[in-house]
This record gives C-alpha cells, sequence and structure tokens, in this order.
C-alpha cells in the first residue's frame, strides 16, 4: 500500500465541509437555496489538477488477491464506480485509490443540459440526494473523444464501462450503435441504464420489459461485449423478478442492483425548494437494506450481479460480497470520502486471504 489512509482522508473531509459552510454562508446571502454542485464541482477542480507526484503516493498497491473474474473480464479489485461522473480526471483519480473499474456517466443520443439548479444537497449521514437530469454532451460527443484518443480513460481504466440511456428503445439502439462502432477495445463493456428517476422518461422501458428483452436481443446480435442492465431498488419484488426472467436468457449479461430511490424533498426533511423538481434520487447508507434484499431476491436466478446502493464501509462492502455480488458499485462513498477505497480493499483482502469466506468471489453468479 502506497497510501497512510487517515491523513488524506482526514484532509479531504476538513476541506469538504469547509467548502460546504462557505457556499452555504453564500447561497444564504444571496438568499438563494443552497446547492451542492458548486462545492462538488470546485472540490473535483482541486482533485484533477494535483500534481501527478502527488498522486502516485496516494496510489493504492491493489494486493493481487482481489483479482476478479466477471463474465469474462478481468478486474483488479470488486470495487467499481458507479455511472454517475462523465469527468475523466475525477474516474482515473478515483481509479488511482484502488477502484477495479469505472462506468461513465449515462451517455444519451444529443446534448442534455439536466435539470434547473439546485439539483443536489448534502444530507449528512443518510447521503446525498440530487435531480441532476442526465446531463451531458451526448454520444456524439463522446465518440468524437474516442476516436481523437481525447479521452484519457480509454487508455488508463482497464475495463472500462459506458452506461446508456434514452428515452425510447430507439434512443438506446443509435446510442449503443454509435459506440459499438467506435470501439476496438474488447474489455469496454455496456450498462443498459433503464432505471433514472430524475427524467421524465427515464424509466419507460421500467414499464415494457418486453422492450428491454428486445433491445438486449439487438445489442447481443452485434457485440459479444458484456452488457449490465441496471435495475431500481423503487421496483416491486416482483418486476425485478420479472426483469431477471429476461436476463437470465442472453449471455454475457449482468444485473446492476440497483439505482437511486425516489424521494421527495419534504420525506428528508428538505424544503421543497431544495430541489428545482421537488424531489430526486437518494443515495446513501439508506439505501443499503434494500440491496441487500434484492441480491437475496435475485441471487437464485444465477445472473452475475452488482451491487451499487449505500455501500461505504467495509463491513458492507463484504456483506454485498458475501450475498452473491461478484463486483461492488460505488457513488456517493466516492463524493463523501473517495479514501475509503484503500480501506474498503485492505479489509476485503484480508477476508479474501483468511479461509476465503467470499462465497462468489468470481463474480460468475
Amino acid at each position: 500500500m502506497a497510501i497512510f489512509y487517515p491523513l488524506p482522508a482526514l484532509l479531504y473531509i476538513l476541506i469538504r465541509q469547509s467548502a460546504i459552510l462557505g457556499f452555504s454562508t453564500y447561497s444564504h446571502m444571496r438568499g438563494r437555496p443552497m446547492d451542492l454542485e458548486p462545492v462538488i464541482y470546485w472540490g473535483d477542480s482541486l482533485l484533477a489538477r494535483m500534481p501527478q507526484r502527488c498522486l502516485g503516493w496516494l496510489q493504492f498497491s491493489v494486493p493481487p488477491v482481489l483479482k476478479t473474474a466477471f463474465l469474462g473480464l478481468s478486474f483488479r479489485s470488486p470495487l467499481v464506480a458507479s455511472s454517475f461522473k462523465d469527468d475523466p480526471g475525477m474516474l482515473l483519480f478515483w481509479y488511482h485509490l484502488g477502484l477495479g473499474s469505472v462506468i461513465y456517466k449515462t451517455v444519451l443520443t444529443a446534448k442534455r443540459e439536466g435539470n434547473p439548479c439546485p439539483r443536489i444537497q448534502d444530507l449528512g449521514d443518510k447521503g446525498l440526494i440530487n435531480a441532476m437530469g442526465l446531463p451531458g454532451s451526448g454520444v456524439h460527443a463522446l465518440v468524437s473523444d474516442i476516436e481523437t484518443g481525447r479521452n484519457p480513460l480509454f487508455a488508463g481504466v482497464s475495463p472500462l464501462g459506458l452506461s446508456i440511456g434514452g428515452e425510447t428503445p430507439e434512443d438506446y439502439r443509435q446510442v449503443f450503435d454509435a459506440l459499438n462502432a467506435a470501439l476496438s477495445r474488447p474489455d469496454v463493456f455496456f450498462e443498459v441504464n433503464i432505471s433514472c428517476p430524475n427524467t421524465d422518461e427515464g424509466q419507460s422501458l421500467l414499464a415494457h420489459p418486453e422492450l428491454l428483452g428486445a433491445l438486449l436481443v439487438y445489442m447481443r446480435a452485434r457485440t459479444d461485449r458484456v452488457i449490465g442492465v441496471k435495475l431500481s431498488p423503487d421496483q416491486s419484488n416482483e418486476s425485478l423478478c420479472r426483469f431477471a426472467d429476461i436476463l437470465k436468457r442472453v449471455p454475457r449479461v449482468y444485473v446492476n442492483l440497483g439505482n437511486t430511490q425516489y424521494r421527495k424533498c419534504e420525506s428528508v426533511g428538505l424544503p421543497m425548494a431544495a430541489l428545482s423538481r421537488g424531489g430526486g434520487g437518494l443515495s446513501g447508507a439508506l439505501l443499503f437494506p434494500r440491496t441487500l434484499e434484492m441480491l437475496t431476491l435475485l441471487r437464485p436466478y444465477g445472473i452475475p450481479m452488482m451491487a451499487t446502493g449505500g455501500i461505504s464501509t467495509p463491513a458492507q462492502a463484504l456483506a454485498a460480497l458475501a450475498a452473491g455480488a461478484g463486483l461492488v458499485g460505488m457513488a456517493t462513498a466516492l463524493v463523501k470520502n473517495p479514501f475509503i477505497v484503500p480501506k474498503m480493499l485492505t479489509a476485503i483482502s484480508e477476508a479474501y486471504s483468511h479461509a476465503n469466506p467470499i462465497p462468489n468471489k468470481t463474480g460468475t453468479g
């Protein structure tokens, strides 16, 4: 290990809390609701500009025992940055802390501004709530970056995930076709996001499982790349099982359980004006019990699983792996304190090294 965990973690938390206090005071003086988004962008910019020599000191030497096979792909560790970020600098920063992969934020057919601000609020120990609405530059901009080599993720991360989204099945097909044609590396995998709670159309395929089935057949006929499907903790157990019946028929497919849970502002103790839509996707500690419940529910189907939702401690990561997850997705924990990653990996490696108590280490289901 090339990092002394407590010092950078404490510094990060101190700087983060100071920034939140400063931006909160400024917003109050201007008579505006506090918005965590400027704090995150400011912090990301600061970390991304860290000198390479400092980044080398912070890199984590991943123990070989953490190597994880998942549907034919080899991950150096089972921890993955879930699909919520498209900043290559930050994704690389997290990857160098010991993640096994990162999944690029959901890509749509065209550029999208997302919802009006304010869009992100910090709920303390409960997590975060956001109403971003999938802002992004669109698939053609990403394809251009791939073809010209401008995006460093495609040279620096292996394996690499790309999340795709849309309002209609045709949108998903267009995004997939454009990316699939531009990719040459076999270790890039796709994740189909059908469960975004922050757009009016982001869950259209959840109401029509047969359309997802047809989309997966379309994709599988055109690529042998690994394909994931991101389901929602807001779905009923009956709905989750319906989707599992579809997924198990398609080879080299995994399920990501799950996404954020929709909550109105007032239900988490915020005024309605705290988010422009009056609510958004809740992430963080409150989601973890549902994550374990979904893993237990779908494990008998034999579909490889990624667990995403409320995982921010070594004990939670180990519990998700023991419940059948092959990979563990992280989002809120990376925003609040990314230096938890080496601490989690140390705990997982110790568990693997002592009688190998994790029954699903290969992630093959």
